[in-house]
């Protein structure tokens, strides 16, 4: 690298570093943000035009929120207590192995759907048609037929067919609980505690007969168990818990006495109330934010100004 390339990156990366400063994050978000940054650029393994491609994004985002846009000081905010902390160090073993899984390859799905489709209740469309006569029985005994070869180990053929969850353990050390208590505890709670319930899937899969009113073949029935599996793990890594430690610490950040100056405060605000910490025994902790009405963004305010 040339010695005037080395001094205009060297440039680049102290106005990136003085605009985070400028922007007077807290303690811990301002921290994790210039190591994060710092890294960047002396990581001598990221190619030169990668570096200057993430700090380009990285000043925008910077620009954003100095001039007060609320959603790019939320997306800072993000990057530094979620995106940098891996999920292993802000959710439970349980929550984190499942929402960490590898489902690329045939061998991975197959441990996926063994290990987690305990966590749903299966249903048969089926029973709808009990007035049919022997349309149950003779469907109920093809579906025997057919799992007697497909199913895990740990799932009883009778209790599928009466409804009956299989006891799927957690892998954590202590006492074990089920895996489909722990996620209804925790769909329950996303319900009554987080906004984005309407998004919230259901933990059951529901089950048509096929056109001649037998069972769809093991594969397909397989490959909706696995769908349903999906659409839980990619709600949970969209609105997935932050530390323990971090929640306690924005709290009280908050909730200090010049906060309301703060030129993010409307950032921190919305970023803080729609998060949560989750404890041991499946228990949200919210920000006490969300007991306060939150008023409009400055920009919003001086945009209806205008219009006027």
């Amino acid at each position: 690298m040339q010695p005037n390339q080395k001094q205009a990156i060297l440039e680049f990366y102290r106005s990136l570093n003085r605009k985070l400063s400028k922007l007077q994050l807290d303690a811990v978000a301002d921290k994790r943000l210039k190591f994060w940054l710092r890294s960047q650029f002396k990581n001598t393994a990221t190619p030169l035009h990668r570096k200057l491609q993430e700090g380009k994004r990285f000043d925008l985002t910077l620009d954003s929120s100095l001039n007060g846009h609320y959603k790019s000081g939320i997306k800072l905010l993000r990057m530094a207590y979620y995106d940098l902390i891996s999920f292993d160090a802000r959710a439970p073993k349980w929550l984190s192995d499942f929402a960490r899984a590898k489902v690329y390859s045939r061998a991975q799905k197959d441990q996926f759907i063994n290990e987690y489709a305990g966590i749903l209740k299966i249903t048969h469309d089926i029973h709808d048609f009990k007035s049919i006569p022997g349309l149950v029985d003779k469907y109920m005994a093809n579906l025997r037929q057919s799992e007697t070869k497909s199913l895990p180990t740990n799932h009883s053929i009778t209790d599928i067919l009466n409804g009956v969850k299989p006891a799927v353990q957690s892998s954590g050390h202590g006492p074990k609980k089920p895996l489909s208590s722990l996620f209804s505890q925790l769909r329950t709670q996303y319900k009554d505690h987080i906004d984005h319930d309407w998004s919230l899937p259901q933990l059951n899969v529901k089950l048509s007969p096929n056109s001649a009113g037998l069972p769809l073949s093991p594969s397909v029935r397989r490959n909706k168990i696995f769908a349903k599996l999906l659409q839980i793990k990619r709600f949970i890594n969209e609105y997935p818990p932050m530390k323990m430690e971090d929640m306690e610490h924005l709290n009280k950040f908050v909730k200090s006495e010049t906060f309301d100056n703060h030129p993010m405060s409307f950032a921190y605000k919305r970023f803080t109330r729609d998060s949560f910490a989750l404890t041991e025994n499946v228990k949200f902790r919210l920000s006490k934010i969300r007991d306060v009405s939150i008023p409009p963004p400055k920009e919003l305010l001086s945009y209806y100004v205008n219009v006027k």
